[in-house]
């Protein structure tokens, strides 16, 4: 996960630079435009989040932080996941705390795995 927040830091840091020179700055002005302003940038920021995560696992099923650790996530049938399942495992994955529940699963698997139909694997 640091690996990874690493990169995504460097990509939600260089994808902000164009709405804050479009806006001209941050937006502190409490009015409803600068609120609604901030809603639509946390919302591109999280769209940028699942694209990084989705691209990966869905192409080769790894980041390159799963990488450095020989890690993949596959479907249950051992496939690539499908968008449908990324956003499955993103939306239940809880900031990493759903892996708390590997510990006590018989087969090991967090609630974002059993969500979503996937696992993650060692590669030797």
């Amino acid at each position: 996960m640091v690996y990874d927040s690493l990169l995504l830091l460097a990509l939600l840091l260089t994808a902000s630079i164009p709405p804050v020179l479009l806006n001209g700055g941050p937006m502190r002005d409490g009015t409803s435009l600068g609120e609604f302003k901030n809603t639509l940038y946390l919302l591109y920021l999280l769209l940028l989040i699942c694209l990084f995560y989705g691209w990966f696992w869905t192409r080769n099923g790894q980041t390159l932080g799963m990488a450095a650790w020989r890690i993949r996530v596959l479907g249950e049938d051992g496939t690539s996941l499908s968008w449908k399942q990324v956003l499955i495992r993103l939306g239940t994955a809880l900031l990493g705390l759903a892996n708390l529940w590997v510990w006590f699963d018989p087969r090991r698997l967090g609630w974002h795995e059993r969500l979503s139909r996937t696992r993650t694997v060692r590669i030797p």
